[in-house]
């Protein structure tokens, strides 16, 4: 069996772009300027504390590649971008002020008890629903949609800026150039078979036979299930309190 290639994050920005001829400029003799060591700054790493809290505050999650992907999703370094574009999703606030999915009986960061009051019920921005492990290792934030394949640069939703991209190598080509779409509705996570060629298979956690995902059908995945692409997979996970 051939070893697995790796998953990359494709930019959006490939799409559509024309290579442009390779162009060789005459390098220059540059006089020689004497620079100052400066020593590199400090890199602050977050605690899981910090990754569930991170979910749930004024920034969201950026998705970020992990290789290798070390114990549990609760324990993987998640960075925050400076601008907050999280959808707004109905939820409930704890008395430490994380933000719930209203389903909840209790507080998915702290524990603490959730108001069941409808009142209680409130606008805000959704924090991550967790994490993407895929089969090399690499792991990536659900604070988006994404569209895993060949070639998933080419997916109308990747191009409206929609889903980001995730790029799955597979030599053998049994994996679609668009295979699987991750979306995020609401409070759930759903994988859709985008018509793929040999199909999508969804191993739920407790269930004994995989599922075959219907084309085009969302199905909602709960934390633990595996998405089998032919031979590549992925595992989603979710963060803080089960």
């Amino acid at each position: 069996m051939q070893p697995l290639a790796s998953v990359e994050s494709v930019a959006p920005a490939e799409v559509g772009a024309a290579e442009s001829p390779a162009v060789e400029v005459p390098a220059v003799e540059s006089p020689a300027v004497a620079v100052a060591a400066m020593p590199a700054p400090a890199v602050a790493v977050e605690s899981p504390a910090e990754v569930a809290a991170a979910g749930n505050g004024e920034a969201p999650l950026e998705s970020v590649a992990l290789s290798p992907a070390a114990g549990l999703a609760a324990d993987l370094p998640v960075r925050t971008p400076a601008v907050d574009e999280r959808d707004q999703v109905l939820g409930v606030r704890c008395d430490n002020s994380h933000f719930n999915d209203p389903r909840r009986t209790d507080c998915a960061v702290c524990g603490q008890p959730l108001p069941n009051a409808e009142s209680a019920v409130q606008p805000g921005p959704r924090p991550s629903l967790g994490v993407l492990v895929l089969d090399d290792g690499n792991v990536f934030g659900l604070e988006t949609d994404y569209v895993l394949g060949r070639e998933p640069q080419n997916d109308p939703e990747v191009a409206g800026g929609g889903a980001r991209p995730l790029r799955v190598a597979d030599p053998d080509g049994i994996v679609s150039r668009r295979h699987v779409r991750v979306a995020l509705n609401g409070w759930d996570v759903q994988v859709v078979d985008l018509g793929s060629s040999n199909g999508t298979t969804i191993e739920v956690p407790g269930e004994p036979e995989p599922r075959s995902a219907a084309p085009h059908q969302p199905v909602v995945i709960v934390p633990g299930t595996r998405v089998n692409m032919g031979r590549r997979w992925f595992r989603y996970e979710a963060l803080g309190r089960p």
